[in-house]
Formats: structure tokens, C-alpha cells, sequence
């Protein structure tokens, strides 16, 4: 399991990496007349970019944070707890692989906010960049690292209480020394609430 917890951590922090890398170039144009139109590259008059966070309004950081902290929380948990906490960071992962492989399209007020400021143009290109598909692979990791835990949180668990199973079974096992010591006082005619009975191998004084 200690895999799975690897993976989970490094897709989480990977993600929040990620998500404030560049996901969109946007290319602008002076010239354009119409809101969103594409135009040719040469006549580009101005270029920004778009992280992860801001095209999606915050979304893949919070995805990648929610994994995090559910790792880190899920250590603390027994098995029926990890299995189900683990069973939401699968959920998570998977938005967050699903986030990334769509990476969808930042809204025009979006970007004419970003493109106000360095330029004035109406119109541009928008391309994704590979950051979002790298996204997509932490989300993946964060899955199949959720995975291998919900299926051995079982066995880890079981491994945990084997040791204080047998410790309680120590404790309460009888002392057949003891046993044997106060078996030999009755046997002599002695009582042994009147004191500590006479050893194995002591002769009868009476």
C-alpha cells in the first residue's frame, strides 16, 4: 500500500504544480473586428497566457488540493474509514484527469480581461498548451494511487491488530505456576486465602 500513498501524494502536489502552469496561449490581433475571431499569426499584435486556475475559475487547484488533504487525512483512519475516503479521491482523480484531458475553453470575458492588460485588440487565437494533458496524468496517478489503497486498507488494517489481539490474549492467559502452587496447598489441607501456599516441593510442617 505504501505505493498507493506515494502516488497519492505526488498526483496531489503534482496537480496543484500544474495547475499554475500556462494551459492557454493567447494570441491577439489588432486588426480583428469581431469578438472571438480567428486570424492569421502574422498580423498578431499581442500575446498572453492562461494558467490552469484561471481557465477554469479555480477548479483544478481545488480538485488537486481536495486529493492532498484527503491523503493526509485518510493516515489518521482505520480500514472501513480509508476505504471510504479513499473510494472519493478515486472520484476526485478522475475530475481531475477528466479536467485536464478536456481543458476546456476559457470564457471570452476571460480572456479579454487578460488581453486588456497589454492590448486593446477585439479579437484572437487560443491554443492549448501541454500543461493540461500533464494535469490530466497527475489526475491519473491520484486514481490509481486511490485504488491500491481502498484494496489493501483490508489487509494493512488486519496487520495492525494482530499484535494487540495477541498482548490481550497474554494478559488474561492463567499462571500455571500459580495454578500448580495452590492446587498443592488444597491438596495438603491448607488454605490459600490464609496466606501464599507452600511451595511444589515443601514438606508438610503441621
Amino acid at each position: 500500500m505504501r505505493w498507493g500513498w506515494i502516488a497519492l501524494v505526488a498526483g496531489g502536489i503534482g496537480g496543484l504544480a500544474l495547475a499554475a502552469q500556462p494551459w492557454w496561449e493567447i494570441v491577439a490581433d489588432a486588426q480583428g473586428l469581431a469578438l472571438g475571431g480567428d486570424v492569421p499569426a502574422s498580423s498578431a499584435a499581442g500575446a498572453v497566457t492562461l494558467t490552469g486556475n484561471s481557465a477554469t475559475a479555480g477548479l483544478a487547484a481545488a480538485l488537486a488540493t481536495v486529493c492532498l488533504v484527503g491523503t493526509v487525512f485518510s493516515l489518521t483512519l482505520r480500514r472501513v474509514g480509508r476505504r471510504v475516503l479513499a473510494g472519493l479521491l478515486v472520484l476526485f482523480g478522475a475530475g481531475m484527469a477528466v479536467l485536464g484531458g478536456a481543458h476546456p475553453r476559457p470564457g471570452d470575458n476571460t480572456i479579454v480581461e487578460e488581453l486588456r492588460k497589454s492590448t486593446l485588440a477585439s479579437s484572437w487565437t487560443a491554443d492549448a498548451t501541454i500543461w493540461p494533458w500533464l494535469y490530466a496524468v497527475a489526475g491519473v496517478l491520484v486514481t490509481v494511487g486511490a485504488v491500491v489503497v481502498f484494496a489493501f486498507a483490508g489487509h494493512a488494517a488486519r496487520g495492525e491488530r494482530s499484535p494487540a489481539r495477541f498482548e490481550r490474549t497474554e494478559d488474561v492467559l492463567p499462571d500455571d505456576a500459580d495454578t500448580d502452587r495452590l492446587w498443592q496447598a488444597l491438596n495438603q489441607g491448607q488454605d490459600p486465602t490464609d496466606g501464599p501456599g507452600l511451595p511444589p516441593d515443601s514438606p508438610d510442617t503441621r
